[in-house]
């Protein structure tokens, strides 16, 4: 449950499917893209995020530890009560965190596209090309707005 390669994935499929449309300037729109590897790789605000994130969720590991050490002072249906509620909070923790880094880089996004007068931003990744030819470049502008 490591934040990291996964964020750039999350980012790129989540923001993908999220076209920002701000209207058509006659017949050809004025599409951006961004790398979303080098957003995850580069940016400090998403790393500080991750980072938080991965120590919340490494304490939540040593409690489920400690909580499996003491499996033998339970009943069985109690250790599984309190188990059950462990994997819940270690979601619980795993969402927030990749709900807070999709809503700032697409906070982000919405004004470098009002910026740049955009029509749509997509995610391009080294592995799958949203945008093959043409569109405007705006990872560096994204890089500076999520620091």
């Amino acid at each position: 449950m490591k934040f990291g390669k996964k964020t750039g994935a999350l980012i790129g499929a989540s923001l993908l499917a999220a076209v920002l449309m701000t209207g058509c300037a006659g017949n050809q729109a004025s599409v951006g893209y961004f790398n979303a590897e080098r957003i995850d790789k580069e940016s400090e605000a998403l790393k500080a995020i991750e980072s938080e994130a991965n120590a919340k969720l490494a304490e939540a590991q040593q409690e489920a530890i400690a909580l499996q050490q003491k499996k033998g002072t339970m009943s069985d249906e109690e250790f599984q009560k309190v188990q059950q509620a462990q994997m819940l909070k270690m979601q619980a923790l795993n969402q927030k965190y990749q709900i807070e880094i999709q809503q700032k880089v697409q906070q982000a996004l919405e004004q470098i596209s009002k910026e740049k007068k955009l029509d749509a931003v997509m995610a391009n990744t080294n592995m799958q090309k949203a945008v093959i030819h043409g569109g405007v470049d705006i990872t560096d502008d994204l890089l500076q707005k999520l620091k």
